[in-house]
């Protein structure tokens, strides 16, 4: 007998979406972490002006969860590891919603199934766009000698936040941040979700946390700016929020890194962060 194709559920409740995925959610705390922060901030954040997610369950013959994705306009989807004919199931329920991708996000085998299927639909064509490298922190080794100290941004360091976060989008090729950028920096500051390496009063280097998925908390936005560089700021920043994200309780720590940049990888691995996967980010050309 065939194999049943998976049934996809589509839903624009993020609270909806938490009480049916979330525990398959918690389970895949790493390689489906950024769905997860995303919906951390979804069940928080003003609901008078939310980003347009869709919120996807996968279900199997029987009816069990057996994987979720995410879609917001003007992205493309985020896929974790996804089973057979999970991703194209996907691609069919955004069609049908009138959902316009611009690629995909996530586990090299499902987002290519994604854009395999999203051709067949539209004609669309598809390159790799980039690819990145999860780590799991190990054992945090944070480095020695390094000027400065780690504090957290406060409301008076919007602007510089800001100024930074453009300057990592800019150089990293990340895509815009969905929704008002200042309000959702504003939100980040306020949940103390952003942090400095400080020199003498100026900040000379950021890193973020984001809420925990499954026990995990992932640090990213890392930047430091090019006339800061080959300090050390980097990778005490990095450091820093991981041993701050411990601290808050988190049972582990990743964060992705571009498998192009030497530099940020050397860092990681220097401060305790292991290979764990790797992602892709692909996009269409028509």
């Amino acid at each position: 007998m065939a194999e049943e194709t998976p049934r996809v559920e589509a839903m624009d409740d993020p609270h909806t979406f938490a009480r049916v995925g979330g525990e398959w959610l918690a389970s895949h705390a790493f390689d489906a972490n950024v769905i997860g922060s995303v919906l951390a901030h979804a069940r928080t954040d003003d609901p008078a002006d939310p980003p347009d997610n869709l919120w996807l369950v996968v279900r199997d013959a029987g009816g069990d969860v057996v994987g979720v994705a995410l879609h917001t306009v003007g992205f493309g989807p985020f896929l974790p590891e996804l089973p057979p004919g999970a991703a194209e199931a996907v691609a069919e329920t955004l069609f049908r919603r009138n959902r316009r991708p611009l690629g995909a996000n996530g586990d090299p085998e499902s987002a290519r199934a994604f854009c395999i299927a999203w051709q067949g639909l539209t004609g669309a064509r598809w390159e790799q766009a980039d690819a990145s490298i999860l780590y799991v922190l190990d054992t945090l080794e944070p480095p020695t000698g390094v000027p400065g100290e780690l504090r957290l941004a406060t409301a008076d360091d919007l602007d510089q936040v800001a100024e930074l976060a453009d300057g990592f989008a800019a150089e990293t090729g990340a895509p815009p941040m969905p929704g008002d950028r200042r309000q959702l920096v504003t939100r980040r500051i306020a949940a103390e979700e952003i942090l400095f390496w400080s020199v003498e009063g100026e900040a000379v280097s950021l890193a973020a946390i984001e809420p925990s998925t499954g026990g995990v908390a992932r640090i990213n936005l890392v930047y430091t700016p090019p006339h800061q560089r080959r300090r050390g700021y980097g990778a005490a920043v990095s450091a820093g929020a991981t041993r701050t994200a411990l601290e808050r309780g988190a049972e582990a720590c990743m964060l992705y890194a571009d498998v192009a940049n030497p530099i940020s990888n050397g860092i990681y691995q220097r401060i305790g962060y292991r290979e764990h996967s790797q992602s892709v980010g692909l996009r269409f050309l028509d």
